[in-house]
């Protein structure tokens, strides 16, 4: 479960009528109510309410959908798509939780890093 973020003072919130055009970085976790066209990285949480509409790539160590994500999410730990989540593009994550009645369209990859970094060490066979 991710966290609460009403009681973070350290948290940035784009409200539902503003509209972001270019790339948002933060240290910090971010709650997006509006309209952001562009990357978003974070190096906490990050949280698309809603009425929230992002169009662009999304990274952080964890992430919940409410709303709506046009482009990849990559999250460390955890992603979330709510009952109310639209995403249309691939997702990378080592958790997925996907409630009933979300709308995900495309391609997931989970797993932990090691995983990953055997897959790739793993020599190719060759045919002769």
């Amino acid at each position: 479960m991710i966290k609460d973020l009403s009681t973070n003072q350290e948290e940035t919130i784009i409200g539902e009528n503003v509209q972001v055009s270019g790339n948002l970085q933060t240290s910090s976790d971010i709650q997006i109510n509006g309209k952001v066209r562009g990357e978003v990285h974070s190096k906490g949480t990050i949280v698309i309410g809603k009425t929230a509409v992002v169009e662009g790539p999304i990274s952080a160590i964890q992430v919940k959908v409410e709303g709506t994500v046009r482009g990849n999410i990559t999250t460390e730990e955890l992603l979330e798509l709510e009952s109310t989540a639209q995403v249309f593009g691939d997702i990378e994550t080592k958790t997925l939780a996907i409630q009933p009645g979300a709308v995900f369209v495309g391609k997931s990859t989970m797993g932990k890093e090691e995983e990953k970094e055997e897959k790739k060490a793993e020599p190719e066979l060759e045919v002769e």
